[in-house]
């Protein structure tokens, strides 16, 4: 049994020391008290002394969605090692002799049982399957049509996150590090396929100049690190109010009644989002909108539009200072020239 559990082709994440950030592509560690109620779901049935090397197999090869050897009949079994050209040793013409009750002629009748004899090697067919799926290997990946692989991508992307609802500050799989081409194609896959999570602390008391709630500053480096085209192919924004328990130092997920204005305004901002069209939808001012709600309750009664008209007022402010200071360097150095011209015409 030991020979048909493999772990090395797989990565999995630690339970104690994995990162929601960097590690969310690999497969949770098939843990003994996790494994059971898996493989009890899933119709597995297993023997007390091969159960824990058998669980954990079962619960690798569903979670990889590969096919299940264990059901099929030592017919297929055999069929499926000819048709892999895999190394099938076994005596054919052997049979074993046994005696069977015969209620035709209510007699006991001794027959050959070829099956009987080939049931002894069905664990080998299983061994020899599952070794050959553990090793395999697909270097026609680039050959594969445009369109393929884009559905290859977005079926693999659709499984981060699945157990926590979405992704938390993700660093980019690695897929997209592989080529220039496989970033090229899957990394807008990645961005409109996967949910991201933003999660907005609130606190009994304030946080910060009188801040009951708050964007964390680790997420607003984040979002506004992604490249703008990165951040416009987001589809999937996930955001929730996480209230922080002073006391016992844990967050967890409740409904605050002082939080309304400002989830609110939130809720405006992502209804805008779900109405805009092309291909960048998600903008830098997008999130400065969420800060500033968090922050300031009271704007949080006005418009979407006229939140969006304070931020582009003040942008226009920075531009036309940074507009004076470029024309004033620029006048000061013309101004020398024009009075040496003076005085030469003088």
């Amino acid at each position: 049994m030991s020979s048909i559990i493999s772990h090395d082709p797989i990565s999995y994440r630690d339970r104690s020391t994995w990162d929601r950030c960097r590690d969310y592509w690999k497969l949770p560690y098939p843990y003994l008290d996790g494994v059971v109620g898996y493989a009890d779901r899933s119709g597995c049935t297993y023997t007390l002394e091969h159960f824990r090397e058998f669980a954990r197999h079962y619960f690798n090869r569903k979670y990889l969605r590969l096919f299940p050897y264990e059901d099929c009949s030592i017919e297929d079994l055999k069929r499926f090692c000819e048709d892999r050209k895999l190394d099938i040793a076994y005596p054919i013409q052997e049979t074993v002799m046994a005696t069977e009750y015969e209620p035709v002629t209510a007699t006991m009748v001794v027959t050959p049982k070829l099956i009987k004899r080939f049931e002894l090697y069905r664990a080998d067919f299983i061994a020899q399957l599952n070794t050959d799926d553990d090793n395999r290997t697909f270097h026609g990946f680039a050959k594969l049509p445009p369109e393929l692989r884009v559905h290859i991508y977005t079926w693999l992307f659709l499984s981060y996150g699945e157990e926590t609802g979405g992704l938390e500050l993700p660093v980019q799989p690695p897929i997209t590090r592989v080529s220039r081409l496989l970033r090229k194609e899957s990394l807008p896959v990645f961005y409109q396929t996967c949910t991201f999570q933003l999660r907005l602390e609130h606190y009994d008391t304030p946080y910060i100049h009188g801040e009951f709630c708050r964007v964390p500053q680790k997420a607003i480096d984040y979002f506004t690190s992604l490249q703008p085209h990165y951040l416009g192919w987001i589809r999937r924004l996930h955001c929730a109010v996480e209230e922080v328990d002073w006391a016992a130092g844990n967050p967890r997920q409740e409904p605050c009644a002082e939080l309304k204005e400002s989830v609110l305004a939130v809720q405006r901002v992502m209804d805008e989002l779900m109405n805009r069209s092309g291909e960048c939808r998600l903008q830098v001012q997008d999130l400065n909108v969420m800060v500033l709600a968090c922050r300031e309750p009271s704007l949080a009664q006005k418009d979407y539009g006229m939140q969006l008209m304070l931020l582009e007022q003040q942008n226009r402010k920075r531009l036309l200072m940074a507009r004076l200071e470029m024309d004033s360097s620029a006048q000061a150095t013309v101004r020398p020239g024009r009075r040496r011209r003076r005085r030469r015409e003088g």
